[in-house]
């Protein structure tokens, strides 16, 4: 099979077939893999952070034409830096927007903004409350009371009404863990409970791959309050339980979250979130763009290209005969006057006994007993006489037609032609 004679469905199972391996291939490369390819500079998180919160540089956004990769848990962030020229730093003419990239996680973890508490953790022997930053621990304003007295490392939350912490924390689900002291040995977690705001939170449960020092459990979106404060208690029976530290994450917050809350006065910061890159779009987008490109317009151009001939001419195919279908006979519905009755039979079979009985030995079928209704009487035969014959010299001679001046001549052309009698020759 030549490729002029393939057909437009055979091209588009081709450009369908294509198009899933180039997607599938893109799928397995990866959004940061693609973006390596062109040799991006990366930035860090905190001069992230701080572009955005900065005022424009002569109406100039320090981060400029911010674009969003999802990559899986991950998010992956082209920009341009509004920056110096490298050979020129201290000249502010010379500034230039350059091409930066940044990976993150999730959850992300805000690294100059306090106020986002992502990332809190708690220290009862110290009777303070951080949030973890990369650049810093900021401090939030908190306030103990209940604990019970252990060494410089650690506090037990006490009996009956425990113990409590009182926090500014942003709404949203987190994630409670308990870090015990060593000296604990990892016991005594079953006879802790824990509240929130006055809502009993679930039992705490070994943390995946913490080791036995590690407990956690949930605290629920609608169990925070519209207060400055949130208010955590905790209360055991039974022996001390050493509490190192509390820490509560939150553990779907992504760069999205933090570019919603991030500029100055409620105004989100301008980007484009690149839906094409996920795996079922990159895949449908291929698919369906080389289904076009093949199945529709290749073989409008390969029929142009054959036809000013730059191809080999496709063969016409025998004409098929056996496509057209007679259409039925139609079926005649038994009527009485189509259908013979038993009478009619009767009569029928008669007719044919007599027919053969009455069969001679030379053929002739003999005239009695058949019935036969002429409609009049034979006619006898009348004959054919000639008139006398007149000598030659008394017979009328043929008077030959005269002809007028204007009639026309005929002199025996193969066919006839129409001549005066000027004409004649």
């Amino acid at each position: 099979m030549s490729i002029e004679s393939l057909k437009r469905w055979h091209w588009a199972l081709i450009g369908l077939s294509l198009g899933l391996l180039i997607g599938w291939a893109q799928v397995k490369i990866g959004v940061d893999g693609m973006l390596a390819m062109g040799g991006h500079r990366t930035i860090g998180q905190i001069d992230f952070e701080r572009g955005l919160r900065q005022a424009p540089m002569r109406a100039y956004p320090i981060i400029e034409d911010l674009c969003i990769y999802p990559d899986g848990r991950r998010f992956v962030l082209r920009m341009k830096r509004f920056e110096p020229h490298p050979t020129h730093p201290d000249d502010h003419k010379t500034y230039r927007y350059s091409q930066y990239s940044l990976v993150t996680n999730t959850p992300y973890f805000p690294a100059t903004d306090v106020k986002k508490t992502v990332d809190v953790e708690v220290l009862p022997a110290e009777s303070k409350v951080h949030v973890n930053l990369s650049a810093d621990r900021g401090g939030v304003p908190s306030t103990f009371t209940g604990w019970k007295n252990g060494t410089n490392r650690w506090r037990d939350p006490g009996e009956g009404d425990g113990s409590a912490v009182q926090f500014a924390l942003r709404p949203a689900a987190y994630q409670l863990t308990v870090m015990l002291d060593p000296s604990s040995g990892g016991k005594g977690m079953d006879e802790l409970t824990a509240t929130f705001n006055g809502h009993r939170l679930a039992p705490f449960g070994p943390a995946v791959g913490g080791g036995p020092l590690l407990w956690q459990t949930t605290i629920p979106r609608d169990a925070l309050i519209d207060a400055p404060k949130q208010l955590l208690s905790l209360a055991r029976q039974g022996r001390a339980v050493p509490v190192r530290a509390l820490r509560l994450t939150d553990p779907t917050y992504t760069v999205l979250d933090y570019l919603k809350e991030a500029a100055p006065g409620g105004q989100v910061p301008h980007y484009r979130f690149a839906w094409w890159v996920q795996p079922r779009a990159t895949m449908a987008l291929w698919a369906v763009g080389a289904v076009l490109l093949l199945g529709g317009i290749w073989p409008s151009v390969l029929t142009l290209l054959t036809g000013a001939g730059f191809g080999r001419p496709v063969p016409e195919a025998d004409y098929d005969l056996d496509r057209f279908k007679g259409e039925p006979k139609p079926v005649v519905a038994a009527t009485p006057a189509n259908t013979l009755t038993d009478e009619d039979q009767e009569e029928l079979a008669a007719l044919e006994e007599r027919i053969m009985a009455g069969l001679s030995a030379d053929g002739e079928l003999p005239d009695q007993n058949i019935p036969m209704t002429p409609t009049s009487a034979p006619s006898t035969p009348r004959m054919l006489t000639a008139a006398p014959e007149k000598p030659i010299d008394e017979q009328e001679q043929p008077v030959a037609p005269t002809r007028s001046e204007n009639h026309p001549a005929y002199q025996g052309e193969f066919y006839p032609v129409v001549r005066g009698p000027a004409e004649k020759k």
